[in-house]
């Protein structure tokens, strides 16, 4: 384990320009010519409904923690147990009733579009596409969580514990608010949220599911087999790289040291429903190199075991595809790299204001501590082993696996992103393991990316 630098006074000041990132590129905004178009109200209603429609369908990535107040509350046997599963909301529909709380990372009135107060017919177009209305306790009352089921993708952290149980009651609501009965389609949740945390990455054993039939009300299991089944068309498990920087230094069983500038670094902060595009494949220059060394925190192919398991123990069954045509669910391996806040609290005072948690000033302040991070290492790889063998030269900036030009033509490309890498399940079945267990080769697969505004 290589020993973690001070820093530098000077690596923590953000550059003078911001780094350009390949969000900032993707997601370049047309030039606007007029902010109010008035002959829009001479537009034929039909037209102007398409042009409402167009403004909301963009993708949403929502992320909210899932909780009760009462952690005794969580268990079928608690106080408000007799409530649970009874109740029938305006559409006729039995909800849950358990009276759990949302709490969104950047606060609850990001997931409001501003449609709703332009004007009464924006209104009804924005409350028609976003058709899931769903009633929901806040720390400050009660709100209503507006959700596009095709659109949103609703990414839920499950506090340790019994809240786990929580998750089939919050997918029922959502199905149950939907007027067409149709519910959430693609949800996303981290790997040791639906399975047990305590995983040994040098273990074949498939770690068990936290989620259990028995442990849920018979209405909740049903509906939760049912959603699982013929509802969610994709689940996405975020995975975490085992390493919070992108400079990589290994020195066995191989001396492969490497900036992997295309690892996704995993969106945070204060944004709780942001807008996204989900790419097919991935189109940022030099994907491939970092797709050689891949290491992963926990391995994608025990989990995708244990999301077999617990289907099967909700009696889940999948029919057998020929080449992964009209599927019409997929399990996803979604990896990204959680950076870590900035050191400026190590730093001797007088210490400049720490930025707002996931801001862009933070995301730049990260970057020039990764880079120092980066050097650090490489001249800890000289100072220890390089320099006294013969013939030895420095590691230089760009690593051992691309040349220099390469390298500088995917800094001009804008190769960093903040996002996520999807992964079919399937592409990490068979694949090479480079020096660990857990670090793969999946170059023979293209990921998908999940990109973020930032």
């Amino acid at each position: 384990m290589v020993p973690s630098p001070a820093p530098a006074g000077n690596a923590s000041k953000p550059p003078k320009e911001p780094t350009k990132l390949y969000n900032d590129v993707h997601f370049t905004n047309p030039v606007l010519f007029h902010k109010t178009w008035y002959p829009f109200q001479r537009l034929p209603p039909e037209l102007r409904g398409h042009i409402w429609t167009a403004f909301l369908r963009d993708r949403r990535m929502i992320e909210l923690d899932l909780y009760m107040l009462n952690p005794e509350d969580a268990t079928d046997d608690g106080p408000d147990a007799e409530q649970t599963y009874v109740q029938q909301n305006h559409l006729g529909n039995v909800i849950s009733g358990r009276g759990y709380c949302l709490e969104f990372c950047g606060g609850f009135g990001t997931t409001i579009s501003p449609l709703l107060w332009v004007n009464r017919e924006s209104r009804a177009a924005t409350r028609r596409f976003y058709r899931v209305h769903l009633p929901l306790k806040h720390k400050t009352g009660l709100r209503v969580l507006y959700l596009s089921p095709e659109y949103d993708l609703v990414v839920t952290h499950l506090r340790p514990g019994l809240f786990t149980s929580l998750l089939p009651d919050f997918l029922h609501d959502i199905r149950a608010y939907d007027t067409r009965d149709r519910g959430l389609a693609h949800l996303a949740v981290h790997d040791t949220s639906l399975f047990s945390p305590t995983i040994d990455q040098f273990s074949s054993d498939v770690p068990q599911p936290l989620l259990h039939p028995d442990n849920l009300h018979p209405t909740a299991r049903a509906s939760f087999a049912d959603i699982i089944q013929r509802r969610l068309r994709s689940l996405l498990l975020m995975v975490d790289f085992r390493t919070n920087m992108r400079g990589i230094g290994q020195t066995h069983p191989s001396i492969c040291y490497h900036f992997a500038q295309t690892f996704p670094l995993r969106p945070r902060g204060a944004k709780g429903a942001r807008r996204v595009d989900w790419l097919e494949t991935d189109p940022r220059l030099g994907v491939e190199h970092d797709l050689a060394n891949l290491p992963l925190l926990n391995d994608p192919n025990t989990m995708a075991a244990a999301w077999r398991v617990l289907e099967t123990k909700f009696g889940v069954t999948r029919p057998t595809y020929l080449n992964n045509t009209n599927k019409t669910f997929q399990l996803y391996i979604c990896p990204s790299l959680s950076w870590p806040r900035t050191g400026l609290s190590r730093l001797p005072p007088p210490r400049p204001p720490t930025p707002p948690a996931g801001s862009r000033e933070e995301l730049e302040l990260h970057l020039r501590e990764e880079e120092g991070d980066w050097r650090y290492l490489r001249q800890f790889h000289w100072d220890s082993l390089l320099r006294f063998l013969p013939g030895a030269t420095r590691v230089r900036r760009h690593g051992v696996l691309v040349d220099a030009a390469t390298f500088e033509r995917m800094e001009r490309a804008c190769s960093t992103a903040v996002g996520m890498w999807v992964f079919p399940a399937e592409a990490f079945e068979n694949t090479a393991k480079n020096g660990g267990k857990t670090v793969f080769d999946v170059r023979a697969v293209r990921p998908g990316l999940v990109v973020s505004r930032v």
